[in-house]
């Protein structure tokens, strides 16, 4: 069923998030959202009336890079400072992952409940997108320095460029990554 689109936009609700500067916004519901900034804080409004409902601090007292809500409605949140992804179950914040030799960028819940992260080595010559089932790393696209695709069994894909900054996955369950250097989007499938 095709929905109409509306001729003008119509303002629901305004709300002041108390972030100075806010990064981030993930849907919980149509009537929830979590917001985050550049503070430790990461804030769950009403749309509705534009009240704060909770507010959590982060774990590590940084501030988090990028949030995401999974399919049971789970906060999900990447730490660059500590190198970590949480995630907030039953008000409590547990570490899923947690990395060596790279930086944990921005997080997005996939339909069948997977965590697709996109990671930046330490010297951002080399970025990639890892598939999480909870802990376990199950797939990476890679980038090659030498922009040459590398076509092992799980590194398959050539980004256009280092920083990306942004993921999620689309309805047909393709990877979509933008990158902020090269002002583009790119889409690959699961495979």
């Amino acid at each position: 069923m095709k929905k109409q689109l509306l001729d003008e936009p119509e303002t629901v609700s305004t709300i002041d998030t108390g972030h100075n500067y806010l990064t981030n916004v993930a849907c919980l519901s149509d009537e929830e959202i979590w917001t985050s900034g550049d503070d430790n804080t990461m804030k769950l409004f009403s749309t509705n009336q534009g009240s704060l409902l909770k507010s959590i601090t982060t774990k590590s007292e940084n501030w988090p890079y990028d949030i995401a809500v999974t399919k049971s409605g789970d906060l999900v949140y990447t730490d660059i400072s500590d190198r970590t992804v949480n995630i907030l179950k039953n008000e409590k914040i547990e570490e899923v992952i947690r990395l060596r030799i790279s930086e944990p960028f921005a997080v997005c819940s996939t339909s069948s409940g997977d965590l697709l992260v996109i990671t930046h080595s330490d010297d951002k010559q080399q970025s990639k997108v890892s598939r999480y089932r909870g802990s376990t790393q199950k797939q990476i696209i890679e980038l090659d320095i030498s922009r040459k695709y590398m076509f092992s069994a799980i590194k398959r894909y050539l980004f256009p460029t280092r920083l990306t900054n942004y993921i999620c996955e689309n309805r047909n369950l393709d990877i979509c990554v933008s990158s902020k250097e090269a002002g583009a989007v790119v889409v690959v499938n699961q495979k």
